[in-house]
């Protein structure tokens, strides 16, 4: 083996675990997390379970909702409703400035007689007024590679957002099985 080679192949290997580090998470063609479950809740109607996804999803826009935003789609017949928010992630402090960072999602509800699929989409995320793809938020450029920190920083970003789109999820299953009387 040449001594180039030799040298080389440790920072290659090197460089491909931070990768692996850092996509601990599968993001979809676009860049996005997305997360799918179908709810089953026998003997309920497709219209009960879309009244009962918009009064979730519209108690979550109240004072003191979830989340910042609202319904997006509604569409009673079809059973679908879409739910955009922003959800808070922490706050950051860099040079002097104190931001809040803050997890862009979506979630859908497709409702049909006995079951509902639930879909909740990371989009991305966005600090000081600026948002970041996903996919871009949570990798580590060429330049961050021998960060500890920055590694500490995106296992922990991937981890957040898997906690935020889990609990999206469990959220809406519990609003779905339970009985209007009973929210």
């Amino acid at each position: 083996m040449s001594k180039n080679l030799k040298l080389l192949l440790p920072l290659f290997l090197f460089c491909i675990s931070v990768n692996i580090e850092a996509q601990d998470i599968e993001l979809t063609s676009d860049g996005t997390y997305e997360v799918k479950k179908v709810v089953e809740v026998p003997g309920v109607s497709a219209q009960t379970l879309y009244d009962r996804a918009v009064i979730a999803l519209s108690d979550w826009t109240g004072a003191s909702g979830k989340a910042k935003a609202g319904i997006d789609i509604h569409d009673r017949d079809a059973g679908i409703v879409v739910y955009k928010g922003h959800e808070y992630m922490w706050s950051k402090k860099q040079r002097r400035q104190e931001y809040d960072v803050f997890a862009d999602f979506s979630l859908k509800v497709r409702c049909k007689d006995g079951k509902a699929q639930i879909t909740s989409t990371i989009h991305s995320m966005t600090a000081a007024g600026r948002t970041y793809i996903l996919r871009d938020a949570i990798q580590v450029s060429q330049k961050e590679k021998d960060s500890d920190e920055r590694k500490q920083e995106i296992a922990e970003r991937v981890k957040k957002v898997k906690s935020i789109a889990d609990v999206l999820l469990a959220s809406m299953e519990d609003r779905l099985k339970t009985n209007a009387d009973d929210f």
